[in-house]
């Protein structure tokens, strides 16, 4: 009897190791664990159409898709590496480590002081996401990060990053604009009229269609010549798109430099009849008492201050410019 009751026992000690065996294998393969607090990564980039990003640093800024391109706040093209940059985070951010529990009440209480607060939405301008990226660990290897709605901060990182990943957030409108000034479209351009208004003989006017150049020298002006071939095309290629150093638009000195002669201002008409006129500072002749009249003497300038028709005030290099600063001997047989 004794014999059959031990047998009885083992084989329930048996079955019930069975189902607990099946049970965990089933819980492995078909986790219903809840991770919802720790789901910071968007799998599929293409899901992401608006990022709305706020801190207590400055005003929001809203990042939103436009055809293939981003903007910024409704207003401006989106810095095309600093987006590819954000969207990576996005999409291949991972958790680090879960900080320890003695480490969690600091951390809530710094993503409350500081903490960044990022909307995500769709196509539809449904949320996806909403999460709260906070300070950077203490060996600036992770980022504490808490998703709304949640009491557990995580330490997050990027598999192809070594560092925090709060800077690709905290941008404000400014840092997140395209740093291009001049974006002209070559089809629309009719006729383009480059003045050197401290030596009026390189000046000179392009007239597209006609593919001729005259000089807007008070003495020789209306006289039209036909271009050197190919020499009209060139000249205009350099104005697909230029790249600015910096926005200066908050530079204290902008309104006092607006106001001096320019040594070149750029007028380019189109057909749909609007003007952008582009006024070039030589950076060197503000700083010294250097004077720059024409072409051949830009020699050693390296920047130029460039109010632009947007409003714009930039920092433009000399190599990106130099294509767009020729005399009209340069169009001339």
């Amino acid at each position: 009897m004794k014999r059959i009751l031990g047998l009885l026992v083992l084989l329930l000690l048996l079955c019930g190791v069975a189902y607990l065996a099946i049970n965990w294998n089933n819980k492995k393969n078909n986790s219903t664990i809840d991770t919802y607090d720790r789901s910071f990564r968007i799998k599929d980039q293409s899901e992401i159409h608006k990022i709305f990003i706020a801190q207590k640093t400055g005003p929001p800024v809203t990042l939103k898709r436009n055809g293939d391109r981003w903007m910024v706040n409704d207003k401006y093209k989106v810095h095309e590496n600093k987006m590819m940059r954000l969207l990576k985070v996005m999409t291949e951010m991972r958790m680090k480590y879960i900080p320890h529990p003695n480490a969690v009440p600091n951390a809530i209480k710094e993503i409350g002081l500081i903490g960044v607060k990022v909307e995500i939405y769709d196509a539809s301008d449904n949320k996806i996401k909403t999460y709260y990226v906070g300070g950077g660990t203490a060996d600036e290897l992770g980022t504490y990060m808490l998703m709304e709605g949640a009491d557990q901060p995580y330490v997050m990182d990027m598999t192809s990053y070594e560092g925090s990943i709060r800077g690709r957030y905290i941008l404000s409108e400014l840092e997140w604009r395209d740093k291009t000034f001049i974006a002209e479209d070559l089809e629309n351009i009719k006729r383009v009229k480059v003045d050197y208004p401290k030596y009026k003989s390189d000046s000179f006017v392009l007239n597209v269609d006609d593919q001729t150049v005259e000089s807007s020298n008070t003495s020789k002006a209306g006289e039209k010549t036909k271009a050197k071939p190919g020499s009209i095309k060139a000249y205009l290629k350099n104005m697909e798109k230029i790249g600015s150093e910096k926005l200066k638009n908050n530079y204290e000195d902008k309104d006092s430099i607006k106001a001096l002669v320019p040594f070149m201002t750029l007028t380019v008409s189109h057909k749909k009849g609007l003007d952008n006129v582009y006024r070039f500072f030589p950076l060197e002749d503000l700083e010294s008492t250097r004077n720059t009249k024409n072409v051949r003497e830009t020699k050693g300038v390296e920047r130029y201050f460039v109010d632009c028709p947007n409003g714009d005030f930039i920092l433009a290099q000399h190599r990106l410019v130099k294509g767009l600063l020729r005399s009209i001997d340069y169009f001339k047989e």
